[in-house]
């Protein structure tokens, strides 16, 4: 799936909250981390007004997540690999994004919410998400801890937030609507269901996602349906199917009909 990517940045906090789950993110916890060698160094990005230095902030490729979830189980040595390909990513960004920031003149404000940063910058920083997503893939223990599902938000109640999964087209997946408070994700927003298996419990999470709103996401069109239909119907020919069922389906295919699979919903408290 190379149209939807985890939002490719993250801040101290959220690296903190990663390494220590449920706690207030501490300063003291994130250099610890950082003088192990178990997060990357991360960049600054200065922002400007009128050619003038308005402030900065400082930001890090997501892979610092998973380097503190490894970290926290124990796995520092994998967590040093994920941090050294963090850097790696942020040496080459860098420049990039700190440009981005420049001609856009992003407020401060913006930048540190990240929320209208990741809506306005989706075609900058899709590639950058795609390669989080490859290398996320070389490394086998962070697969064996973690499920990830991308999906977009369809619906919100008072309590719940429904998550229509891009995998499946049939399920969606309902969790507590402060998840997607948190990560400040709206109805029609694309999100990344991040679940974490940790001591006979699951840590469950919402991460924001960027997407290119130009990819193609609806379902087959009424051309495709029935060229499948149409190879269904070759690959049951050699059972020989009585004539009448077979007058059916050739009926119901040039009639472009398709079977609806309904859709399941899985509630998930999180």
């Amino acid at each position: 799936m190379d149209w939807v990517g985890r939002f490719p940045l993250v801040d101290r906090d959220e690296i903190v909250r990663a390494f220590r789950p449920g706690t207030t993110p501490k300063e003291r916890t994130f250099r610890t981390l950082r003088k192990r060698g178990l997060i990357s160094r991360g960049f600054r990005i200065q922002v400007r007004r009128r050619n003038r230095l308005a402030g900065q902030v400082w930001v890090y490729s997501a892979l610092n997540l998973d380097a503190a979830v490894l970290a926290r189980h124990g796995d520092d040595e994998e967590a040093v690999r994920v941090a050294t390909e963090a850097e790696k990513q942020e040496a080459r960004w860098e420049t990039r994004l700190a440009d981005v920031a420049v001609a856009l003149e992003l407020p401060l404000e913006t930048l540190q919410a990240f929320k209208d940063l990741r809506n306005q910058l989706v075609h900058e920083l899709l590639p950058l998400a795609q390669e989080i997503e490859r290398v996320r893939d070389t490394f086998k223990p962070l697969k064996d801890l973690i499920d990830e599902q991308f999906g977009i938000v369809k619906t919100l109640s008072e309590s719940w937030a429904s998550l229509e999964i891009l995998s499946s087209a049939h399920q969606i997946v309902e969790v507590k609507r402060l998840l997607t408070e948190a990560s400040s994700i709206a109805i029609g927003d694309f999100a990344l269901l991040r679940s974490e298996l940790f001591q006979g419990q699951s840590l469950l999470e919402l991460v924001p996602a960027v997407w290119d709103p130009n990819a193609r996401r609806d379902l087959p069109s009424s051309e495709e349906a029935t060229a499948l239909s149409q190879h269904l119907t070759e690959l049951l020919e050699p059972v020989e199917p009585s004539p009448a069922v077979w007058a059916e389906l050739r009926k119901r295919r040039a009639a472009g009909d398709t079977v609806r699979i309904p859709t399941q919903k899985i509630r998930i408290l999180g």
